[in-house]
């Protein structure tokens, strides 16, 4: 992959990388986006890690679990981020702006969105009562049709019973990327019964992004 940079903007160091042609060309079927990589003899920048988050007023979007929602914690960050003084009837609308005004003014070319998935049963079975953080991977596809600076990330827990198929829909539909996060969707990589998906994204080219050690956000 390409070259990591770090930046200072607006008081705050900032990790991003210097892509080359090829990874935009993984990571995008976007004409624009093939288009730049090609015409501008420097690089794109490109936010690689980028979390949106959803409050719930729309559950099939996304939400934060009611426990996550009312702690202390996810208050004081609204308040200290200024992400409640955004504009927006809703909280996720708030961030949705948020997102949006931090892509306008930071110098970032681009940025990968990342969908979360939940938690599943050992039977595939979606869990949502274990599940915290969920944002579905329709929502950041439809971000990603919003803006063309936004490359769509997408999240399937291999546990679901329709892993492979939600694989190739979010494929079929422009996603180039996937991740998985152990920690928070109660995956272990290493289990055999997750192969086919896994050979199933070397063939479709879908580059799969693992969320390794513990969650401390």
């Amino acid at each position: 992959m390409g070259t990591p940079r770090r930046a200072m903007r607006g008081g705050r160091w900032r990790m991003s990388f210097v892509p080359r042609p090829s990874d935009l060309r993984l990571l995008s079927t976007s004409e624009s986006v093939l288009r730049v990589t090609e015409q501008n003899h420097n690089p794109p920048s490109v936010d690689a890690h980028t979390h949106i988050f959803c409050w719930g007023e729309t559950p099939a979007d996304g939400y934060l679990s009611e426990r996550t929602r009312n702690s202390w914690w996810t208050r004081f960050l609204l308040q200290l981020t200024g992400i409640a003084r955004e504009p927006g009837e809703t909280m996720s609308a708030k961030m949705r702006h948020r997102l949006f005004r931090h892509l306008r003014e930071s110098s970032l070319d681009y940025m990968i969105v990342l969908a979360q998935d939940a938690v599943y049963r050992a039977d595939g079975s979606r869990d949502d009562g274990s599940t915290h953080f969920y944002v579905s991977n329709d929502y950041v596809l439809e971000l990603a049709r919003e803006s063309p600076a936004i490359l769509p990330g997408c999240s399937i827990n291999p546990v679901r019973a329709d892993a492979l198929a939600e694989l190739e829909r979010c494929h079929a539909l422009g996603a180039r990327l996937v991740k998985i996060h152990t920690a928070i969707q109660g995956v272990d990589p290493d289990r055999p019964e997750f192969d086919p998906f896994y050979k199933l994204a070397q063939e479709l080219g879908v580059v799969l992004m693992f969320h390794t050690g513990y969650e401390h956000s």
